[in-house]
């Protein structure tokens, strides 16, 4: 699997496409910037097959609408509570940006904990709930990769305060990918960069000694 990431103007959420070269499919995590996703599908003529989302917050699905003029029968895949925050301006937050923003309540895929999407042949996707930064978050395994949203960011703890944020199940979620994942899993998250989770447990390792844990 080939992954490309972009790094959206609102925010600086992270937008990622994955594909392979055997296939004209793309699939779309957490779009953003809709031109930069729109562009790169007619650069290299691909044809988007699907999109993922972590969860439903503006910043990481304010690219939905315009992907899907050009591509109506797109399905977005998200959970229960995210499809709810898909549908709310005041629950994905756009409404307190001044600029209501809601998805048409049209092909949206609700995906649970261990679900599994066949992205192509001999690609599965598996879906972990990992909630914290809100109830609805999602994370997606692809082999050795993990996109986790806002449920794990490098160097950043896990922001709780927006609705359904909460700091107890942030940290479980955190402890369940150290338990399930080695060290050699590859965490994409939604914001800042990628690197392995060697490095944050390390991290995370370092600032239990700082505060005396």
């Amino acid at each position: 699997v080939r992954i490309v990431k972009h790094i959206n103007r609102f925010n600086t959420s992270n937008t990622y496409l994955l594909y392979t070269e055997g296939s004209p499919e793309v699939w779309i995590i957490d779009p953003g910037d809709a031109s930069f996703v729109l562009d790169w599908l007619t650069e290299y003529r691909k044809e988007p097959a699907g999109i993922f989302v972590t969860h439903s917050h503006i910043d990481h699905i304010y690219g939905i609408n315009s992907i899907r003029e050009y591509y109506p029968l797109l399905s977005v895949y998200v959970s229960e509570d995210g499809k709810s925050g898909l549908l709310s301006s005041k629950l994905n937050l756009s409404y307190y940006h001044e600029r209501p923003y809601v998805v048409k309540d049209e092909n949206l895929v609700v995906l649970t904990e261990n679900g599994e999407v066949m992205l192509w042949n001999d690609v599965m996707l598996k879906v972990h709930a990992t909630p914290g930064h809100n109830t609805e978050s999602l994370s997606f395994q692809i082999g050795g990769h993990l996109f986790t949203g806002d449920a794990l960011i490098p160097g950043v703890k896990v922001f709780t305060k927006f609705h359904g944020g909460n700091k107890l199940q942030a940290k479980e979620t955190i402890d369940r990918i150290f338990s399930l994942f080695s060290g050699e899993q590859m965490i994409w998250p939604g914001h800042g960069e990628e690197c392995k989770l060697e490095n944050i447990k390390k991290e995370h390792r370092s600032e239990e000694r700082r505060v005396g844990k």
